[in-house]
């Protein structure tokens, strides 16, 4: 049983890992190609449009990150602090589905 919820953690974790990187990676884009993408994707994907409370936030959100190199700099820096925690915790778990001693040394590990 525990093997079976430390696959699902481990699941869990590798998928917020993916959405992570996937954010990361268009958040140092250029602006040119980070639209690029999106009408890519429109023209596969059409959004809806149902949901939208405000048609512009993605350009003020833009407009926002520009004007504002400190919020800039606090949103990258989370990302990749939450990057790399998750990285971290998906380490620990790999090594907890590990056969051997080691396993057991994951669980009751005091080296935090």
């Amino acid at each position: 049983m525990k093997k079976f919820v430390v696959n699902i953690v481990l699941v869990v974790l590798l998928v917020v890992e993916l959405y992570l990187c996937s954010i990361f990676f268009m958040a140092v884009l250029p602006t040119r190609w980070e639209h690029a993408i999106d009408q890519a994707l429109f023209r596969v994907l059409p959004p809806d449009h149902s949901a939208v409370t405000h048609p512009n936030l993605d350009l003020e959100i833009d407009q926002a990150l520009q004007q504002l190199p400190w919020l800039r700099f606090g949103l990258y820096t989370f990302y990749v602090l939450s990057l790399a925690l998750n990285t971290f915790l998906m380490i620990r778990t790999w090594k907890a589905l590990r056969p051997g001693p080691r396993r057991e040394q994951v669980f009751t590990d005091q080296n935090l």
